[in-house]
């Protein structure tokens, strides 16, 4: 048996749920952010996040690399801002991106107000741009050589160089940028592109100015500085980047970020920023050309935007107490959709089926691929043993046939890789009875419910109370448990039922909290936000052991929160819910929750994406290998 299911699980590799890595594993080159040059040594949170390798593959400075920086005189160069960035790049393995050479901003007065002939200012460029990228020479996947050359008004920007060259600037700067460093991507970054207005007409322009000279360019970056709100829709973005794509350029998000034009933003206006991150993000995906996004910066603490757009910003994936926001998950959701292939389908009715390998208990397991079970309508009947009967979206038979053994047992003889459409779900036998404690026991009371069976217990808020009853339970077992041995088996079961009850929540009842209830969008917001702090507790609880100092203090401080977040769901969440369906609606939400923890992770990943369809995609690859683990852990005996 533990042979059948290894090989299962291998049939479905890992996915780490941190940005860059869902990034690479969907298919770009990387997934990076910004550096900003006084807060790396100054911020250890920052540096945390930033130094993440799986979170952020590539860094860029925010201004260590600009003219007036590494010359600010004449012929003197000073590379030890840039050399920030490149160094820490180098230090974590990340990727590094350089910006900017030829720019009418941020440039030296010596530069911006000198008097030049076109010789003189060639030569000028020639030794800034053969002393920079010289010093950076093999480190840069690519270099923003000109930068924000068109106006907002779709004229060509006024500058120097301009005034000197006239367009002739452009092939200019990326022929000497060509010869200083032949093994770097050179590209043409500039804003407000993504809106496929005349500002882009005129970047096409441009790069049609630079091939008909004959000079080189790789790509081009769209900085992506957006509102909420007024960002383009997905469709949209990838259309503006196929502009670019046609030309036989690469593109890439370069500088991402998307400000709320008013704060504090509501909870609505979160929820849009998160879809206007995810549209981004997605249209990038969506182009073949198209190598990889850039924040430009990633927490609301450290941002440019309060500066320059006065009572505008909240305009990073970070908050600025370093939670991640709406918008963070939106991004890994629409990555790990694609990395998964799982992408949401176009409509209710689109299916997709693969391949379901299933392992149990009997003396020669079995593997099978076969069709995933089609709806019959109707909402009766008995499905056929290990068919689907019930989940979001489904209305095929709703009875389960099940061998008498409890849920619990049950999920750690079984690994499943599953065939549904991932707004569905996978209903696997169910446990005959469970332990049914009183709703109107407290949170804080130690459970001495009765036995009964699983239908007593119909309504959706019974089912949720049940599960906080039992891990008040594990709790307080392992609390008085008498030997390390016995904390682990409770420990175990406490990390087990977790886990399983929070994603179930997050894919069953969240979304029903914002179908029916009139405030259902800011409670469910409020929820994952309560129950991503549990999550990134219990990731940590679950891998201590008894002997370790932290132990007992983890648990406590794990359980404060959690009972906390209990009592409010309690009082406020669930009545609310039950005021706002009929019984019959209720019993079904019940049904298809408990149904969905059977095919769930049995192990906290705080990072995974906390909502469907994209929960269910991440969670359809970490089960397998949760399950298989959960073999060769020990658990307590059952009564």
């Amino acid at each position: 048996m533990h042979t059948n299911a290894f090989l299962a699980a291998l049939l479905v590799p890992a996915v780490s749920a941190q940005l860059n890595d869902l990034a690479v594993r969907a298919g770009l080159k990387y997934f990076g952010t910004a550096l900003g040059e006084g807060t790396i040594n100054s911020d250890s949170q920052y540096a945390a996040i930033l130094n993440d390798k799986t979170m952020f593959g590539q860094l860029v400075p925010e201004n260590g690399m600009k003219w007036e920086t590494t010359e600010p005189s004449q012929g003197q160069f000073s590379y030890g801002s840039g050399d920030i960035t490149a160094n820490q790049a180098k230090k974590n393995g990340q990727g590094l991106r350089c910006h900017t050479l030829v720019w009418h901003s941020q440039l030296p007065s010596w530069v911006s107000g000198g008097s030049w002939t076109k010789a003189t200012l060639t030569s000028v460029m020639e030794t800034h741009i053969n002393n920079v990228m010289g010093h950076y020479k093999g480190q840069c996947y690519a270099w923003d050589v000109v930068n924000e050359a068109v106006s907002d008004d779709a004229v060509w920007r006024d500058s120097v160089f301009l005034k000197t060259f006239g367009t002739d600037y452009f092939a200019l700067s990326f022929n000497l940028a060509k010869k200083a460093d032949p093994n770097t991507k050179l590209y043409y970054n500039d804003y407000n592109l993504e809106y496929n207005g005349a500002k882009t007409d005129k970047a096409v322009e441009l790069v049609k100015l630079v091939q008909a000279a004959g000079a080189p360019i790789d790509g081009v970056g769209f900085q992506a500085h957006l509102i909420v709100g007024s960002t383009p829709s997905r469709a949209n973005l990838a259309t503006a980047l196929k502009r670019f794509t046609a030309l036989g350029l690469e593109v890439a998000y370069t500088e991402l970020d998307i400000r709320h034009e008013s704060l504090p933003a509501s909870s609505a206006a979160a929820a849009t920023q998160g879809n206007d991150f995810a549209n981004v993000v997605g249209s990038c995906l969506d182009v073949a050309g198209c190598v990889g996004v850039t924040v430009w910066g990633f927490t609301d603490k450290h941002s440019w935007i309060p500066g320059t757009f006065p009572g505008e910003g909240d305009a990073m994936l970070y908050d600025a107490s370093y939670n991640k926001k709406a918008a963070w998950t939106s991004v890994s959701s629409v990555l790990a959709a694609k990395a998964t292939g799982t992408n949401p389908p176009a409509s209710s009715s689109s299916a997709t089926t693969l391949a379901t390998v299933i392992t149990t208990p009997s003396a020669t397991p079995t593997s099978s691929s076969t069709p995933a079970s089609t709806p019959t309508g109707g909402g009766s009947g008995q499905q056929t043993r290990w068919g689907q009967c019930g989940g979001i979206g489904w209305n095929g038979p709703t009875s389960c046939q099940s061998p008498s053994q409890t849920m619990y047992r049950q999920a750690l003889r079984t690994s499943t890789v599953i065939a549904q459409p991932a707004r569905q779900t996978l209903a696997r036998p169910l446990f005959a009875s469970i332990r049914f404690q009183s709703t109107e026991t407290g949170v804080q009371g130690t459970p001495t419910g009765a036995t009964m069976p699983l239908s007593a217990a119909t309504r959706v808020s019974d089912r949720i109370k049940h599960d906080h009853r039992e891990l008040q339970e594990y709790y307080n077992n392992i609390k008085k448990a008498p030997r390390d041995d016995d904390k682990v088996k409770w420990q175990n079961r406490f990390v087990w039922e977790l886990a399983r009850h929070s994603i179930a929540e997050e894919l069953v009842v969240y979304p029903a909290f914002e179908k029916h209830i009139p405030d259902g969008v800011r409670m469910a917001e409020k929820d994952r936000s309560e129950h991503q702090q549990v999550k990134e507790k219990l990731d940590e609880f679950q891998s201590m052991t008894p002997s370790d100092a932290t132990f007992e203090p983890a648990i406590d401080d794990l359980w404060a929160t959690l009972a906390q977040h209990i009592k409010e769901e309690e009082r406020d969440d669930l009545p609310a819910l039950e005021k706002a369906i009929d019984a019959d609606a209720s019993g079904a939400l019940a049904r298809s929750f408990d149904r969905t923890k059977h095919f769930v992770p049995t192990r906290s990943h705080p990072s995974a994406p906390d909502r469907p369809p994209y929960e269910t995609a991440v969670g359809l690859m970490s089960a397998p290998m949760d399950k298989l683990m959960d073999m060769f852990r020990k658990f307590p005996e059952e009564k």
